[in-house]
C-alpha cells in the first residue's frame, strides 16, 4: 500500500450525506441507542465510520479496504454532485425523472449495503446456516474429529460436544469477505442489483414543513416487514424502506402496486406527530447512533 494514500477512517455513512443533518456549524447532536444518553456533539466528518472497515479483518489495514474506498468514492462523487438538485426538485414540488429517481436509488441501495446492519445481518445468516449444518450428524462430526486430532476426552465431555453441536449453543465469527463482496456484486448501477429493486417499489415522500424534522442514523436506510408467514420471511420488495434524505425530507418504499407514479404528503405542524413515529422507526432498527443537528428531537427520543 502507498502510506500517502492510505484511508484509515472508513466512512460507512457518507460524510456528504451526514452534513446535511448537521447544524449551521458542521456540528451532529449524536444519541447512543443502547445507553439511552446523549453523547458529546461532533462534527459530521468525525462521524458514520470504523478504522479500515473495508477490510477483510475489521481494523487491519489491507489493499482490500483501499480498493474499495476507491470504488465508494466515484459513487458518492457522482451522487453528491447530483444530489442538490434532487433535493431543490422535492422541496419544491418539480417533477422527479427517471434519472434523478436512478441515482436517488443508487444511493439508497450503496447506504444499504454498506452499512453495518448488513454486515450482522449477513454474519448472522452464515452463523445460522453453520450451526444448522454442523447439527447434522453430529455424533459421526466428533467421532472423525477425534480421530483425526488424536486428542483424549472423556465421554461426558465427548457426549456434551455433541450435545452443543446439535443445539447450536455457541458462536461463530466471520470476516468481512461475504459482506464486502455482496455490496460490491450487488449494488446494481448501470447493471443487475438492488438498484433496480428500490427503483421497482412504491415510493412516497414525505416533506416537513412543521415544527418538526427527521433525524438519521448509522444505518440510514431501514428496513421493516411483517411477521414471516413462510420459512423463508418476506422478499426484498415486501419489505418496507424508509430512508430520511435530509432533515426536511423522508422516503417510504413499499411493494410495488397499482402506479409507479411517486407520491408525495407534506406534513405540517398538526401532523408532526408523523414525523415522531418515523424517527422512532429510524431509532428502532439503527446500529448504534442516532444523529440530528438538533438535540430536541434525540431528548424527544429519550424521554419517549
Amino acid at each position: 500500500m502507498n502510506n500517502k494514500s492510505i484511508t484509515k477512517k472508513q466512512h460507512y455513512v457518507p460524510r456528504f450525506y451526514l452534513k446535511h443533518f448537521s447544524n449551521k456549524d458542521g456540528i451532529l447532536q449524536v444519541l447512543d441507542i443502547k445507553n439511552k444518553r446523549l453523547g458529546s456533539p461532533k462534527s459530521y466528518s468525525g462521524l458514520g465510520y470504523s478504522r479500515y472497515f473495508y477490510a477483510v479483518k475489521t481494523g487491519i489495514p489491507d489493499d482490500i479496504s483501499q480498493n474499495i474506498e476507491q470504488w465508494l468514492q466515484q459513487f458518492e462523487n457522482a451522487i453528491a454532485k447530483e444530489l442538490p438538485s434532487i433535493i431543490n426538485k422535492i422541496l419544491n414540488n418539480k417533477h422527479l425523472d427517471d434519472n434523478d429517481r436512478h441515482i436517488l436509488s443508487v444511493f439508497m441501495s450503496m447506504l444499504w449495503l454498506r452499512s453495518p446492519n448488513m454486515r450482522n445481518q449477513l454474519n448472522k445468516i452464515d452463523e445460522e446456516f453453520t450451526k444448522k449444518i454442523m447439527g447434522f450428524y453430529a455424533p459421526e462430526r466428533v467421532n472423525s474429529y477425534i480421530k483425526k486430532t488424536g486428542i483424549k476426552i472423556s465421554d461426558g465431555e465427548r457426549t456434551k460436544l455433541i450435545k452443543t453441536m446439535e443445539n447450536g449453543s455457541y458462536s461463530l465469527r466471520f470476516n468481512n469477505a461475504q459482506h464486502l463482496k455482496f455490496m460490491t456484486e450487488t449494488l446494481g448501477f448501470n447493471g443487475p442489483g438492488f438498484a433496480n429493486m428500490f427503483f421497482g417499489q412504491k415510493w412516497k415522500i414525505y416533506i416537513a414543513k412543521g415544527k418538526k424534522r427527521f433525524i438519521t442514523c448509522d444505518s440510514p436506510v431501514i428496513e421493516w416487514w411483517p411477521p414471516p408467514k413462510t420459512f423463508y420471511g418476506s422478499s426484498f420488495l415486501e419489505r418496507n424502506k424508509y430512508f430520511a434524505l435530509t432533515p426536511e425530507i423522508f422516503f417510504e418504499l413499499t411493494y410495488p402496486m397499482g402506479s409507479n407514479k411517486i407520491k408525495r404528503k407534506t406534513i405540517f405542524e398538526n401532523e408532526d406527530n408523523t414525523i415522531s413515529i418515523f424517527n422512532m422507526l429510524i431509532t428502532n432498527h439503527s446500529y448504534e447512533f442516532a444523529y440530528s443537528g438538533d438535540r430536541k428531537p434525540l431528548e424527544d427520543l429519550i424521554s419517549g
